[in-house]
C-alpha cells in the first residue's frame, strides 16, 4: 500500500502537525509507504527515509536525509552562495 500527501502539513498549527506526522509515522511502521512532497526542510529532514529533490519536474538529487541535507546540497537546490540563519537552523 501507498499513500501519497501533498503538501500535508500546510496550514496546520504545530499541534496538528505533530499529531499528523505521529498517525504517518505509525503508517509507516505498519509497512505502508508515505510519500510526501514537503517544502518545510526541517520536517523533511526529521521525518523521511528517503529524500527526493525536483526541480523543474525532473529529479536532481536523491538520498539519505543525511547526504540531501549538507551545506553544498542544499546550496546547490536552492542556489544560495550564503545560508545566513538558514545554516544554523538546518545544521546546528
Amino acid at each position: 500500500e501507498v499513500l501519497i500527501m501533498d503538501e500535508p502539513t500546510s496550514f496546520l498549527d504545530i499541534n496538528y502537525k505533530l499529531e499528523l506526522m505521529k498517525i504517518v509515522k505509525k503508517l509507516s511502521e505498519g509497512g505502508i509507504t508515505v510519500i510526501m512532497s514537503l517544502h518545510e526542510l526541517e520536517l523533511a529532514k526529521e521525518i523521511s527515509d528517503l529524500v527526493v529533490c525536483i526541480e523543474g519536474g525532473r529529479v536532481v538529487h536523491t538520498g539519505a536525509p543525511s547526504e540531501i541535507f549538507s551545506e553544498s546540497t542544499i546550496g546547490e537546490i536552492f542556489h544560495i552562495d550564503s545560508f545566513g540563519i538558514l545554516k544554523k537552523y538546518l545544521f546546528g
